[in-house]
């Protein structure tokens, strides 16, 4: 898949879980998986639906970041979402703009896994990143609409090297994007309580009311810089992967990113 499907395995391998789809497996530990129908969506972009796998082992998650590195596209994803492991088929249920959403859905192919740091058991202090190496289709947009921004309608600022002190910032992470560019994705946001030492990991306390869905495993999370009107900032953090003790759970993908010498597209 390229030097950043190498590179990207060996930073996830260093963390001792990566794996090869070929590896036997116990009963799942992870967290809970969503295999409700995934929300139809008029394009690419992170914030949208996508289904992992086929049959009775398929996950409906949300995509990621788009990653790429010496023209290689690939989408980010929380690991569980693909126990599979490499090989793994990714759909999303795709609608032309103006088509109706259930008549015109058409399941269309973006890629599959080639790799993720999901291994059994389950503990909630892993790495759990996957990336989906996109077709040549997704990535020159034949038939598919494809947008870096969130929902469409977001754009951000490169991940910070250091997060250690954004306890108290604001974190959003985005999910069930359909109409993109118009309606955009669903927000769900919550400050930052803690990170880990390592800065792997960011829990953050979700806001009052904030109802939390396994179909959100793979959102694409920011983070703010703590201020507020013209002289916030909004930067790409990570991906949700987990709720913890009433805390959600944000994987931080700057660590990975600079391992591998990928960046986000579109992130400035």
């Amino acid at each position: 898949m390229g030097a950043f499907a190498a590179a990207t395995a060996l930073a996830l391998s260093a963390c001792g879980n990566t794996t090869d789809g070929n590896a036997s497996r116990s009963a799942y530990t992870g967290p809970e998986r969503s295999q409700d129908r995934a929300t139809s969506a008029s394009g690419l972009a992170p914030g949208i639906d996508i289904t992992v796998g086929e049959g009775d082992s398929a996950a409906v998650c949300t995509a990621g970041w788009i990653v790429e590195k010496d023209n290689h596209a690939f989408l980010l994803t929380a690991g569980h979402c693909a126990v599979g492991g490499a090989g793994t088929p990714v759909v999303f249920g795709n609608v032309p703009e103006g088509g109706n959403v259930v008549l015109d859905r058409k399941d269309t192919a973006l890629g599959e896994v080639s790799s993720t740091s999901y291994a059994e058991p389950y503990t909630p202090d892993d790495i759990d990143i996957a990336q989906v190496a996109l077709t040549d289709a997704v990535v020159t947009g034949k038939g598919v609409y494809v947008t870096p921004s969130i929902g469409g309608r977001i754009n951000v600022l490169a991940p910070l090297k250091d997060v250690s002190s954004t306890v108290g910032n604001r974190v959003c992470w985005y999910s069930n994007a359909s109409k993109l560019g118009d309606i955009g994705a669903k927000s769900s946001c919550g400050k930052v309580t803690a990170v880990s030492s390592d800065q792997s990991k960011v829990l953050v306390m979700p806001d009052e009311g904030v109802e939390l869905d396994p179909q959100m495993a793979g959102a694409p999370a920011t983070v703010t810089n703590g201020k507020l009107g013209a002289a916030e900032k909004i930067y790409a953090l990570g991906v949700f992967t987990d709720v913890y003790k009433d805390h959600v759970v944000i994987d931080n993908v700057n660590p990975i990113l600079e391992k591998s010498g990928t960046s986000i597209v579109g992130a400035a």
